[in-house]
C-alpha cells in the first residue's frame, strides 16, 4: 500500500492468489520513483518468496523500522546500513554478472592459450616438416637406386 495500491492485483481472488505465489512483487520504487530506495529495502524482504532472503527476526524487523522512523522524524539520522545497501536480489544478479564476466574472461584467456600452442605445434611441424622432407628424398634417391642394382642381378624371365 506503500505505492498507492495493493502489491498483486488480480481479478479474482484466484488470480491475486496465484500471482502470489508465482511472481515478485513489483518493486515500489518502479511503481513510484519519489519512494527512497531505503524504504524498498525495508518492504522487499517483506515480501519475499525465499525465507533466506526475509529479515531474520521480527525484532530486527522493529529495529529497523525504529531506526527508520528516527530518520524520517529527525531528518539527520541516517537511515540504518543495511537498508542502504541493495537487496539480496539485486546482490545475487550483481554476483552473477560478475562470475558471468569472470568467466568470459578466462574461456577468452584459455582460447589465446590453447591459440598460441596450436600456432607454435603448427610452427615446430613446418620445421620438422623440413627435416623429414630431406630424409624423405634421401630414402628416395636410394630407392631410385635399387631398381638399377636389383636389375643387374636378375635375370631375364621368358613366359610363355
Amino acid at each position: 500500500m506503500a505505492a498507492g495500491r495493493p502489491p498483486f492485483r488480480g481479478d479474482t481472488r484466484y488470480g491475486i492468489i496465484r500471482r502470489i505465489v508465482e511472481r515478485s512483487a513489483t518493486p515500489l520504487r518502479e511503481i513510484d520513483a519519489k519512494i527512497p530506495s531505503w524504504f524498498q529495502n525495508l518492504v522487499d524482504p517483506l515480501q519475499a518468496k525465499d525465507p533466506g532472503d526475509r529479515i531474520p527476526t521480527a525484532g530486527r524487523e522493529a529495529d529497523l523500522m525504529e531506526a527508520c522512523l528516527a530518520h524520517v522524524q529527525t531528518g539527520s539520522a541516517q537511515s540504518p546500513v543495511e537498508l542502504a545497501r541493495p537487496s539480496r536480489k539485486r546482490r545475487r544478479v550483481r554476483e552473477l554478472i560478475i562470475a558471468v564476466i569472470v568467466i568470459a574472461a578466462a574461456t577468452g584467456l584459455l582460447w589465446l592459450v590453447v591459440k598460441n600452442q596450436t600456432t607454435d605445434l603448427r610452427d615446430a611441424d613446418i620445421m620438422g616438416t623440413g627435416a623429414v622432407d630431406a630424409q624423405l628424398q634421401a630414402v628416395e634417391s636410394e630407392v631410385d637406386a635399387l631398381p638399377d642394382e636389383v636389375s643387374a642381378d636378375m635375370k631375364p624371365v621368358s613366359v610363355n
